[in-house]
Parts: C-alpha cells; sequence; structure tokens
C-alpha cells in the first residue's frame, strides 16, 4: 500500500501542474521520475536482459522507455492543462520557476518514497525464482553443445513458476530473443509445457509465430510442437508450416528423419495432415 501512495504523490503532483498551467518544460522533466519509477518496477526483465545481452544493448531500451513515459505524462499534464485553460482563458507560465521546481520536488518524492516503500516489503514467493533461470539460461547460451536434458529441464522449470504471465513476460523479452537457438528452444518449450499459459494467447500465439520464422530448425521444430500442443489452425499458422514442410507430404510414422532441417519438416508435414484430417 506504500507503494501505491508514493506512486499515486508523483501522479498527483503532475495532475496538479497541469492544473495550474505550470511551464510545459514540466512535462519532459516530470517524465524522467517516470522512467526511473517504471524501470524499478520492471527491474527483473532489465536485469535479466542485462544478464543475457550485456549494457550496451540493454541501454538502448532507456530512450524507447522514456519516450514511452514521456507520452504516458504528457496525458497526465495537458488534460487538466487544457480544462483549466479552457475555464481560466488563460495560458502557460512563461518560464520554467520556482512553482515547476516545487511540482517535481514532489513528484521526485514520489518516484523515490515508491521505490523505497518497495525495497522495504517482503518480496512475494512468485517473484523469486527467476534469477537462477536466467542464470542458468545465460550459461546454457554460452555452451558451444547443449543437450536437450538440459534444455528441456530448465524449459520444465520455467513453466512451473506459479505465474504464468510473469513467466510468458521474461520469455518474450529475454529468451525468445536470445542470440543463442539453444536458449530460444527454451521458451517455446516452456511454451509447449506451460500447455494453457495464463496470458492472452494472441501473445503466446505471437511467441510461436516468431519461433516457426527462426533461423534454427531445432527452433522452428520446438514451435511446431508448442503450436500443436496449444491447438492452433488459424490460417497465419497453417502457412507458417507449409513454409518449413516445403512441399513434404506427411511421412510414414515409422520414417526416421536425420538432421534438424528435416525434423523440422517431418514435424510441420505431419501436423498439417493432422489438421486437415480434423477438418474433413
Amino acid at each position: 500500500m506504500p507503494t501505491k501512495l508514493f506512486a499515486a504523490v508523483m501522479i498527483l503532483a503532475i495532475v496538479a501542474a497541469g492544473a495550474l498551467r505550470l511551464s510545459p518544460w514540466f512535462a519532459p522533466s516530470a517524465a524522467v521520475f517516470m522512467t526511473i519509477a517504471y524501470v524499478w518496477q520492471k527491474r527483473g526483465l532489465w536485469r535479466a536482459s542485462l544478464s543475457l545481452h550485456g549494457g550496451a544493448k540493454t541501454a538502448l531500451g532507456l530512450p524507447v522507455t522514456y519516450l514511452i513515459q514521456l507520452l504516458v505524462t504528457g496525458v497526465f499534464f495537458l488534460i487538466p492543462f487544457g480544462i483549466s485553460a479552457a475555464i481560466t482563458g488563460e495560458g502557460a507560465a512563461d518560464a520554467f520557476g520556482t512553482r515547476e521546481l516545487i511540482a517535481l520536488g514532489l513528484a521526485g518524492a514520489g518516484c523515490l518514497g515508491a521505490i523505497l516503500a518497495d525495497r522495504a516489503r517482503p518480496p512475494e514467493p512468485e517473484e523469486s525464482g527467476y534469477e537462477d533461470l536466467l542464470d542458468r539460461a545465460l550459461e546454457l547460451g554460452l555452451q558451444p553443445v547443449a543437450m536437450p536434458a538440459d534444455i528441456f529441464a530448465l524449459a520444465r522449470d520455467f513453466a512451473d513458476r506459479p505465474d504464468k504471465d510473469l513467466t510468458l513476460a521474461i520469455l518474450e523479452s529475454t529468451i525468445l530473443s536470445d542470440e543463442s537457438p539453444f536458449v530460444r528452444r527454451v521458451a517455446q518449450t516452456a511454451i509447449r509445457f506451460m500447455e494453457q499459459p495464463a496470458s492472452d494467447s494472441a501473445d503466446v500465439h505471437a511467441m510461436v509465430m516468431r519461433g516457426l520464422a527462426d533461423d534454427s530448425a531445432w527452433v522452428r521444430y520446438d514451435a511446431v510442437w508448442a503450436g500443436d500442443k496449444l491447438g492452433f489452425a488459424d490460417a497465419p499458422f497453417r502457412e507458417r508450416l507449409e513454409a518449413i514442410a516445403d512441399g513434404l507430404a506427411a511421412p510414414p510414422e515409422d520414417a526416421r528423419p536425420e538432421g534438424a532441417e528435416e525434423n523440422a519438416r517431418f514435424r510441420a508435414a505431419r501436423l498439417l495432415a493432422a489438421l486437415d484430417a480434423r477438418v474433413a
């Protein structure tokens, strides 16, 4: 509760600044505090990105995050600004002065208070456990060769996390786009192990579709399997299956594929045949 209270102070300071028609330069300044608060709230994902992709790539996300928070701040500032200006017939302050500094101080205090209150809050059980999984993913990505058992074990541990929405968010923001195909296989396999994630099906569908277009044949293989497990049968999904199968008819059950490309083609062709059979 204290965390939300301090966050409300930060937002109310922005709304009040708009209602008082302070300088428009207040909004870009206040957006810095909004960005800090957002990064803190999503620190687990930022930490994971830092571990998996390094500081340079992670830092590239900060300008985009600031622009998004600037847009949010602008909404909180400009709506009451417009209402106040319409009622009083007066415009904004000419310059950035003492009132703007006071409002910024309140916004900054709200931001700092929210962070300190959140730090003091005991972690919920479901919030813990991801750091170890991400460390294992980092180690897996550094391996020149990975055993399937290691990929499946890590995917199972991700899938067994109690907060499915948070797990999917972490998979999408870090694991799914990792440079290592071994790590990307973990994402698709974890989705398959979840079977029916709690998150919006469109989000999960998009994650599987990314896997179907992956450069790695083994990732495509796992994505086909995940889509099959989740029951996808829509036209875009079928189009990707047809591209992977590349004209191959469903091979006999006793046919044994060799290599990653052939494994992916066999699984896609067999799934296409199964989908056609269901329609028939």
